[in-house]
């Protein structure tokens, strides 16, 4: 029945578009409709989303879809409690859902934000899945974060029927703006991939800098690798839509300022979405 409001409410914004405009008026008018009508509906089934793509060195490009949901009061702000769904679309045929709960409490004087989270994580072709714990701090001097992560599945038959196998493994991210930049920050992670079947782990580190513009995040960095994996770069670029709380690029006058995070209390979760996997052809390491 909802559904049938929005398309008669849709139908008479347009008839009244045919009555009073000329043809250049109608497209304009229709496009300016039909974005406002979609963007409505977007935002009352996910009040934070956004679209993003990545590539890295080896030219590949993973499309992703982020929605949050709260599922707390919004008004309580010192609890809160979000859905948190993706879809991630890789250029090797393989797409990964996640699935997951977080919880934040806003505490020191509003300044920081403390958060535990759970996911499971799906390869739908392949079928690996893995679930994940992370604790997280925020504040506006400084993040961050450490997931752990635990395989559910065992070897599944992958990409030319050679088998592969999701991994146990762990990760930690640190992150902080730049002086006087506070809508910037960079990060440095570790992570560690147990090997499966007599295979090596495999460990690195991730350096990236972010920068955020009103709608448009964008972050550059480099993976490094601890073994014979090359090292890659990769750059990642994001459009948040549907909230209007979106932070301008701004310079302040202080080296850092620690202040309310409470417009952070929606922020995405930082983790590994993609499921780490191992070859057993020749025990390398695969997925990222």
């Amino acid at each position: 029945m909802k559904k049938i409001f929005k398309l008669l409410a849709l139908s008479i914004f347009l008839s009244s578009t045919f009555i009073n405009a000329n043809s250049d008026e109608i497209i304009n008018n229709i496009k300016s409709k039909f974005t406002g009508f979609f963007n409505q509906s977007l935002n009352e089934m996910f009040p934070y989303a956004e679209f993003g793509l990545t590539s890295g060195t080896g030219n590949e490009v993973t499309g992703s879809v982020v929605a949050i949901n709260p599922i707390s009061d919004e008004s309580d702000t010192s609890n809160t409690t979000f859905f948190q769904g993706s879809l991630f679309l890789s250029d090797d045929s393989r797409e990964t859902i996640n699935l997951g709960i977080a919880n934040r409490k806003l505490t020191n004087d509003d300044n920081l934000l403390i958060g535990t989270n759970f996911f499971y994580d799906h390869e739908l072709d392949y079928n690996h899945r893995r679930a994940s714990i992370g604790l997280e701090a925020i504040s506006s001097v400084g993040s961050f974060t450490y997931n752990e992560y635990f395989r559910l599945s065992s070897w599944k038959s992958g990409v030319d029927n050679i088998q592969e196998k999701a991994l146990n493994g762990r990760d930690m991210e640190i992150g902080s703006p730049l002086p006087f930049l506070p809508s910037t920050n960079f990060y440095y992670r570790t992570f560690e991939w147990e090997g499966a079947s007599g295979a090596a782990d495999q460990e690195g580190d991730d350096f990236s800098l972010e920068a955020r513009f009103k709608r448009f995040n964008v972050e550059i960095g480099k993976r490094s690798f601890d073994g014979t994996t090359e090292d890659e770069e990769f750059i990642r670029l994001t459009y948040r839509c549907c909230n209007n709380n979106n932070e301008e690029f701004v310079v302040s006058d202080k080296a850092f300022d620690l202040n309310s995070v409470e417009n952070k209390r929606f922020a995405k979760v930082r983790r590994e979405n993609l499921i780490v996997k191992q070859k057993e052809m020749d025990l390398t390491v695969i997925g990222f």
